[in-house]
């Protein structure tokens, strides 16, 4: 399977390795938060994933998600001026970066967000 098709194969793996003990699962690029911890160790032996390069969604996990929308919602919050206007001025060549070095006349500083 690949992406959430590739999650779906691991855990129908796991589920059915008791009826077909040489069953063996390919998962490219699977979502890291379909596993737990002990699923992962119960099918290392029968189960390989192979991710490429950057992609994002082998690296989700349950955690990771809610940091992402932690880090969204306070990035919200620091806006001083209009919404649409980050957005005019970034939206055309957004990257870390231009994330990251928001002029201060657009952002509050974490500390003084208002309430």
């Amino acid at each position: 399977g690949h992406s959430l098709g590739a999650g779906i194969a691991a855990i129908l793996g796991w589920m059915l390795r008791g009826k077909y003990p040489m069953l063996r699962c390919l998962c490219f690029s699977p979502p890291g938060c379909v596993s737990t911890e002990r699923l992962a160790r119960e099918s290392k032996e029968f189960t390989w994933s192979y991710v490429l390069h950057n992609d994002v969604v082998p690296r989700l996990s349950f955690d990771s998600l809610i940091n992402f929308r932690n880090d969204l919602i306070e990035m919200i919050a620091r806006i001083k001026v209009p919404k649409h206007c980050i957005f005019q001025s970034h939206f055309m060549h957004m990257n870390e970066d231009s994330l990251v070095d928001l002029p201060a006349k657009q952002l509050y500083e974490k500390e003084n967000i208002p309430k």
